[in-house]
């Protein structure tokens, strides 16, 4: 089951990682939990400001109403940012020097090592904090925020459905 893979990662694959990360963070529930008490804190906002208001239906128009802004904006926003993840990766891409070359991939039952002109890094299957399966790559999560890709068409014949399987076998979760 151990293999070995190498490639060098065009803008378009830490493009889609990024967009995978993104899409990710989205299914997460802490995600969810912060849209819907952002929601429930301006319908409070609401309240405090309706209690000068005569009506009752003036009260709840503006209770419902924040509530419904909060709940329209936010996923707005969330747009807006899916939308300028490539300007993002670009710039950062600029900034950076180091992972920019070609990557080799080795692992193991042990764990996977991701090596570069700059750098070297050796991960036990049992320190990753997860990993997620996309269309065009998989992502290795470090921790919630930094992660390793390894794009699918680097893979060869077996190697996909064996590195699914060290991964099942060593329990790192699905995220």
């Amino acid at each position: 089951m151990a293999g070995e893979a190498s490639f060098t990662p065009t803008e378009a694959d830490h493009i889609d990682a990024c967009r995978l990360m993104f899409a990710r963070s989205l299914r997460r529930v802490a995600t969810w939990r912060g849209w819907m008490i952002s929601v429930g804190f301006l319908g409070a906002f609401g309240a405090l400001l309706s209690v000068g208001e005569p009506s009752t239906a003036g009260k709840i128009g503006l209770i419902l109403g924040l509530a419904a802004w909060g709940a329209i904006a936010i996923p707005l926003c969330w747009g807006l940012n899916a939308l300028l993840i490539p300007r993002r990766v670009r710039k950062l891409l600029g900034q950076q020097r180091i992972g920019l070359g070609e990557w080799r991939w080795r692992w193991d039952e042990e764990g996977f090592d991701n090596v570069s002109e700059e750098s070297s890094l050796r991960v036990r299957w049992d320190q990753l904090h997860g990993f997620s399966e996309g269309k065009e790559m998989l992502l290795f999560y470090l921790n919630d925020l930094k992660v390793l890709f390894l794009a699918k068409n680097a893979l060869k014949g077996s190697q996909l459905d064996d590195l699914k399987a060290l991964l099942a076998v060593n329990e790192v979760p699905r995220r």
